[in-house]
Parts: C-alpha cells; structure tokens; sequence
C-alpha cells in the first residue's frame, strides 16, 4: 500500500487541462440542466480521464489508515467553501474569484492538503443537513439542501500540525450566524452572505469530521 504522502505528491503532480470540473463550468452545467437527473448532469460535464485519476485517488487518501489515524489526532478537518459566493455582501466579485480568495485567506498553521469542486447530489445532501430538519418546521431544511445542491461547492482537506485543525477551522470560520454587515475579520464575515449563505462549512468534532469524509468520499465515488 502506498503511504499517505505518496498518493499526497501524485495527487500535486496531477494537472487536468480544461478541467471540466471547475465551479465555473460546474455552474454553467447546473443552470443549463435544471432538474436533470444526477446522471445526465454526469454526462454532461463529460470528465476527462486525468480528473478520473485525481478523484480516484482522493477516494485512496480518504479510505487510507494513515488518513483515520490523523483524522483521530486531530491534525486534520473538513472544510467546504459553500455556493453563491458572489452573494458576499463585502467582497464584490464572481462566485469563482471569491472562492479563490477565501481559500487564499485561510492563516496558518492550517494547510489545505486537498481541494475539489464538486456538487453534491440532493439525496446526499439531506443525509448532511440531517440535523436541521426540525427548523421550522423543515423549511430551513428544504432551502438549504436545495441552495447546496443547485451550485457548485468546494471541498477542502484540511492539516494542522499542531493536531487542533477542527478547532482552528472553527476559528478562523467564525460563528455560524455571523453578520457580514457586522464588524468582523472571520470569513464568514468576510466572505458570507447571512446565517443561510454563511460562506463555510466547518466539522465541529472528531465524529463529524468522520462522517462528513464519508459523505465526500461517497459523493466523489459517484463522479468515477
């Protein structure tokens, strides 16, 4: 079996010309297929055999020993950077060059290992946002699976080596409903739009980091 840092430098090495799996073009795909069902949407964006390879072994490092080893150290997190990012009420820009910017903003000791766009199946979705079904009655629930699987997302893979990466995250995220009209230097104030369209995703606890990789690696496993 390779080890973690081996298929880490394969994963770098791997540079997909015309990626077809860019928020960009994920976006553009979504809007023109509106209700298409999750395997049309597939055949549409037609990936390439290099983003096959990367996917797959990110599915590798996700399922790697190493991987859970660390994960149960705390050394790494899950992050997503969510839809609709040129909706930040104060960072004017495209949905592509906020997302780009937000990850730039990310401080050490955190590094980003991994970053993917993808978008997430709704069936996947309810399963991840389980926990707000009782919110008013499931509407939160409903508009906030719908929001999260209409636009392309981005999923971040992230290592501190001081082992505190979920708290850090937390941090540097900020308070779920931070006010972006308010004063404030998190990236949810930064690059939010509200406590619905609040920039990120952060696991707040070992358990929730696990479970938030396996729904990753599941929706990845449907892209192969």
């Amino acid at each position: 079996m390779p080890t973690l840092l081996e298929l880490n430098h394969r994963l770098e090495s791997l540079k997909a010309p015309d990626a077809k799996l860019s928020r960009g073009n994920i976006n553009r795909v979504l809007s023109e297929n509106q209700g298409a069902a999750h395997e049309d949407i597939l055949d549409t964006l037609e990936i390439g055999k290099l983003e096959r390879e990367k996917l797959a072994l990110i599915v590798e490092v996700l399922k790697h020993p190493e991987f859970a080893r660390l994960v149960e150290e705390g050394h790494l997190t899950f992050g997503m950077v969510k839809p609709r990012r040129e909706e930040a009420v104060r960072t004017p820009g495209s949905d592509e060059e906020n997302t780009e910017r937000l990850i730039a903003a990310i401080k050490p000791p955190l590094q980003v290992l991994i970053r993917q766009d993808f978008f997430w199946p709704r069936e996947i979705m309810e399963n991840f946002y389980d926990h707000l079904r009782p919110l008013a009655e499931g509407t939160v629930f409903e508009r906030v699976v719908r929001d999260m699987s209409s636009r392309a997302v981005t999923a971040l893979i992230l290592f501190s080596p001081e082992g505190d990466a979920i708290q850090e995250w937390r941090d540097q995220i900020g308070p779920t409903g931070a006010d972006p009209k308010e004063p404030g230097e998190t990236l949810r104030h930064r690059f939010g739009a509200g406590i619905e369209n609040n920039g990120t995703h952060g696991s707040d606890s070992v358990e929730n980091v696990k479970q938030d990789f396996t729904f990753l690696k599941e929706v990845l496993e449907k892209l192969l």
